[in-house]
């Protein structure tokens, strides 16, 4: 298990810049700031990007993310946020907007998280039969998986987006399995997702735990619990 200081979301001003370039110290020091949380070697084939990973994918920074030397702000060999100080690289910090409040912006990592699955391209949109989507879990991660998922189906499939299924139908919506109504209603009402309590795909007889209606029927299954 981890040893060291917990915690991997924050927003925070910069104290101290490691550089000798007094540029840097001068753009950087006292910027309020949010952070990626991997931070990569620097040094392997995947961070010098000898496999072409970042162009093939299509975003930025995807070594970071694979490093196998990778560190991990309060999850991985680094410590984290509930510390009055904490460490990174420049490359890691984002600048917050005068505009947004340190609430707001506490919840960039997380939210970032959730557009990754876009960004990688899990989740394939194209052809006549587009993948069927669940997210389990209604926790903040989960909630930000569903908000991200439900608007990019309709974006790309909805009454906006592309076309129908080759029998007329609208491809479904992601669906989310969850314990709390009042939570499910948040992206029910904002994402269109469709919301179930998460005792409906269960079925303690299955060999598989799971109850006929849902089992094989979803291509990705996010598991945000």
């Amino acid at each position: 298990g981890f040893h060291g200081v917990l915690g991997h979301e924050f927003v925070g001003r910069v104290v101290e810049v490691n550089s000798d370039d007094s540029g840097l110290r001068t753009k950087w020091t006292d910027q309020r700031v949010c952070g990626d949380i991997n931070v990569g070697c620097a040094d392997c084939f995947v961070c010098l990007n000898a496999q072409g990973l970042d162009n093939r994918s299509g975003c930025c920074q995807m070594s970071r993310n694979h490093c196998p030397f990778r560190t991990v702000l309060g999850i991985l060999n680094h410590n984290g946020t509930m510390a009055e100080y904490l460490t990174l690289p420049i490359s890691n910090l984002h600048c917050v907007p005068d505009g947004m409040s340190d609430e707001v912006a506490v919840f960039s990592e997380p939210l970032a998280a959730a557009c990754r699955i876009v960004e990688q391209g899990l989740v394939r949109y194209e052809g006549p039969h587009p993948d069927r989507v669940a997210i389990v879990g209604d926790g903040k991660l989960g909630l930000m998986i569903a908000e991200v998922l439900g608007r990019e189906h309709a974006s790309r499939l909805g009454e906006g987006g592309s076309a129908a299924n080759p029998d007329g139908k609208l491809p479904a919506p992601p669906i989310m399995f969850g314990k709390h109504e009042h939570k499910m209603d948040l992206v029910r009402e904002s994402a269109g997702v469709d919301c179930r309590p998460v005792t409906d795909c269960k079925d303690e007889k299955a060999f598989n735990g799971v109850a006929a209606e849902y089992a094989g029927k979803f291509d990705v299954v996010v598991d945000a619990t």
